[in-house]
């Protein structure tokens, strides 16, 4: 019996050495009878002589009375348990109390106290419940991804910046957010440091719910376990769209000017060294235009300064208008302003045509406040590489030829020499205006003769302009001006009108008016063609380039003209796209060889084998082959052996008046 008993007891200690929390044991009168503490305890008490006290003699008062309660549970053989503070060694912790009743045989004997340091525990549910708090309170969103992508959860936040609740977002990848702004290479990038380096940050765009794409910060962490293994993706970001709009609006209130909106000089010097440095390397010529309100101080004295604002807002909005989206306008300050016009290839023609719109749109008075103005704007130029290399000189340059402009809407530029080429262009703009009211344009005739027999087949009207006092004007002069201010539809109507008045006097012969086919979309031209032209006596020559530019356009106009007996020509073929598809989809009748590719022949072998494919494909496709700027014998035969039916050019006779053309022989002698 006694060895039972002392086997009992040393099972006893052993399991109470194993355990991890305090024992304490309390008699029925709440006196402690017996303790077990673990070796690593931080408490100041118990100790040995508070054997037989009364917990309410060791114990703080307010724990105390907590005891009280507990003792009272037990008495009624239900267990108690309790949380409480204590000071200890290492300051005041946290301990957990489980308290049951000590029963004999049914009898209340005392009570039992398991004793557990849950300060730890209780920290750490602290900590947890702050980071819930800050999770759910924090501005930035946050984004809890499993390590294969899928959201596992999202924060307020996420849902107040994207716009996506955490039904919606939960299970799905992120890459929902996705805007398209970053390429492939940005995204392997990302996740190429998030492998290696365990985190990324930066700026990235996505994309809200509504579409509307925004630019945030975004930091992503990775999280792994206690083996190292992924567990989780944590990405916390910020919307940076107000910061970028706040950065937007200073940037522009630095580089603009307040009352216009427009560049000022700081931007615009910026944008001026940008495109000396480019065109710089490939030798291309841009200008810069210095431009002066001429009336602006008197509008400012005599109508007020609103007035004025306001006429500086107006001229400023006309300058925009007249340039293109490359092309810079910016304000110098006062009535000064100043434009920086690129380069398109076509040199100076585009910079003139630049200065006519300016003229232009300067001719109707401005609108200001119920007050009419009339502006007169002066313009100084100074073109890059001729007048200056860097900022500085271009724009004293520029300053200094506006000095010399004089008159309304007056233009100089920096060069002498520029100024001739400039002052004959402006003139003849302004004369060519007069020239259909005055009728100074004519039509010149050049026949097409067949090559089997030297008959006159038809003819190429070809317009000419017969100046008062420079006498004929070249084409080449007048039709890009033409081009460029929009007289150009109006001279088409004109010369096909005419032609088809001259038709009445060609016996029967078909006459070519080169049109352009944006001339095919304009209605009048169209409705002029369909009322007067004869089936089988108008030919329309159009350039292939202009054709694959509009082909979808004019396709259904040109097969409505082909059912009135009208008939189309390939004019200058070879010089452009050169495209086989539309030789096939586009209602053609004749294939003409540009005068580019005959002036060498027969001698030059690249333009013999030009001229013969042209040839080849033009039988191929069924089309009468007609050989344009033939000059010599050498190459009238060369065309006629391979081919050839038609022939135009000096060999035969230049372009003359209707009435020359009459005294042509109806039929020319073929060389032997």
């Amino acid at each position: 019996m006694l060895s039972e008993l002392r086997d009992s007891r040393e099972l006893f200690d052993a399991v109470l050495k194993a355990m991890a929390d305090m024992v304490l044991v309390f008699d029925d009168q709440g006196r402690l009878i017996y303790y077990h503490l673990p070796p690593d305890n931080e408490l100041v008490l118990p100790q040995e002589r508070w054997l037989g006290l009364s917990y309410r003699e060791v114990m703080p008062a307010e724990l105390g009375a907590s005891f009280d309660e507990a003792l009272d549970c037990t008495r009624l053989g239900r267990v108690a348990t309790l949380e409480y503070s204590l000071e200890t060694r290492r300051g005041l912790r946290w301990f957990s109390a489980q308290i049951s009743p000590s029963l004999d045989c049914g009898r209340y004997q005392g009570a039992v106290a398991v004793v557990r340091d849950i300060d730890d525990h209780k920290r750490a549910l602290g900590d947890l419940k702050l980071a819930g708090m800050l999770f759910d309170a924090a501005i930035e969103g946050v984004c809890i991804c499993a390590a294969d992508g899928t959201i596992l959860t999202v924060n307020p936040a996420f849902s107040a910046i994207t716009g996506y609740t955490a039904e919606e977002v939960v299970g799905r990848n992120p890459r929902l957010l996705k805007s398209d702004r970053h390429d492939a290479a940005f995204y392997e990038r990302l996740w190429r440091e998030l492998r290696d380096m365990g985190h990324w940050q930066g700026e990235i765009w996505n994309r809200r719910k509504d579409g509307e794409i925004y630019p945030e910060f975004l930091s992503i962490n990775a999280v792994s376990d206690s083996n190292e293994h992924l567990s989780y993706y944590v990405g916390v970001f910020s919307d940076l769209s107000a910061i970028k709009l706040r950065d937007d609006l200073i940037r522009h209130q630095t580089y603009h000017d307040p009352l216009t909106g427009l560049p000022n000089r700081d931007l615009f010097e910026d944008r001026l060294s940008a495109a000396i440095a480019q065109y710089e390397r490939q030798h291309r010529l841009f200008a810069v235009v210095m431009l002066s309100i001429e009336n602006f101080r008197q509008v400012n004295s005599t109508l007020g300064h609103v007035v004025g604002d306001q006429l500086l807002c107006e001229v400023a909005a006309r300058l925009r208008q007249c340039v293109r989206a490359v092309d810079t306008v910016a304000r110098m300050g006062a009535e000064r302003f100043v434009m920086l016009l690129l380069p398109t290839g076509a040199g100076v023609s585009d910079v003139l045509a630049a200065v006519g719109r300016l003229r232009e749109s300067f001719g109707d008075p401005v609108q200001c406040f119920g007050h009419e103005v009339f502006v007169s704007i002066n313009m100084g130029l100074a073109l890059y590489p001729a007048d200056g290399h860097d900022n500085l000189t271009l724009l004293k340059h520029a300053d200094l030829a506006i000095q010399h402009a004089r008159g309304r809407n007056a233009c100089r530029f920096y060069s002498d020499e520029m100024n001739v080429t400039v002052c004959r262009r402006l003139e003849l703009e302004t004369e060519l205006h007069h020239a259909l009211e005055q009728q100074q344009f004519e039509l010149h005739y050049q026949p097409v003769v067949a090559a089997c027999d030297g008959r006159i087949s038809g003819a190429e009207a070809l317009i000419r302009w017969r100046h008062p006092q420079r006498g004929l004007v070249p084409p080449g002069e007048f039709i890009p001006l033409a081009e460029e201010n929009g007289l150009i539809t109006a001279i088409t109507e004109w010369v096909i009108g005419q032609a088809l008045d001259d038709l009445e006097r060609l016996a029967g012969l078909s006459v070519s008016v080169n049109i352009s086919a944006r001339d095919l979309e304009d209605e009048r031209i169209v409705r002029l063609l369909e009322r007067r032209a004869a089936a089988g006596t108008l030919v329309l020559e159009l350039t292939e380039n202009t054709l694959i530019e509009r082909r979808e356009s004019v396709l259904a106009c040109m097969a409505s003209l082909r059912r009135r007996g009208m008939r189309f020509s390939i004019d200058d073929f070879g010089t452009g796209y050169s495209s086989l598809s539309y030789l096939k989809r586009f209602p053609l009748d004749y294939l003409k060889i540009d005068r580019s590719f005959v002036i060498d022949l027969p001698a030059d072998e690249d333009s013999s084998g030009i001229a013969r494919a042209i040839i080849g494909l033009g039988k191929a496709l069924n089309l009468a082959l007609v050989g344009e700027g033939v000059e010599t014998r050498e190459q009238f035969d060369f065309l006629v052996a391979e081919g050839c039916e038609f022939i135009q050019g000096f060999f035969f006779s230049k372009p003359v008046p209707i009435d020359d053309f009459l005294k042509l022989p109806a039929r020319f002698a073929l060389p032997a």
